[in-house]
């Protein structure tokens, strides 16, 4: 009936190519692209966080250090991969921006700490305060 010698396995050859080195392309590949919901994800989050970020910079704790420096969030980039926050500020635009930029980044961890007791995210991505 069954002829165990009529069924063959059947392996597909590969090329000698698929066993050579890896292209530049395929290494310098970004390791994480969002999909359409993973876009409107990170949206919402910059919204989200543009919000929340000036809020506690006016009125929370850190609020007393920030008033009548002169500083302008423009803009608030969440990374797709969410592991930092791009928070972009605008200042005067003299010599006191030198303090301001080391100022704003002694902040960001107390600023990350009471983003994070708002329970936005599950995790709170570090901020990053780019001029």
């Amino acid at each position: 009936m069954l002829n165990p010698k009529n069924k063959k396995q059947w392996y597909p050859v590969t090329p000698v190519e698929a066993y050579s080195m890896p292209s530049v392309k395929s290494l310098t590949k970004i390791k994480y692209e969002p999909g359409k919901r993973g876009i409107r994800r990170v949206a919402m989050l910059n919204k989200l966080f543009m919000k929340n970020i000036t809020d506690i910079m006016s009125t929370g704790t850190v609020s007393m250090q920030v008033v009548g420096k002169g500083i302008e969030i423009s803009k608030v980039k969440v990374t797709p991969d969410f592991k930092t926050v791009n928070v972009f500020w605008v200042c005067k635009g003299d010599q006191s921006d030198e303090y301001t930029n080391s100022f704003l980044h002694s902040i960001s961890g107390p600023l990350r700490h009471e983003l994070s007791t708002l329970r936005l995210m599950g995790e709170v991505p570090y901020i990053v305060f780019v001029k």
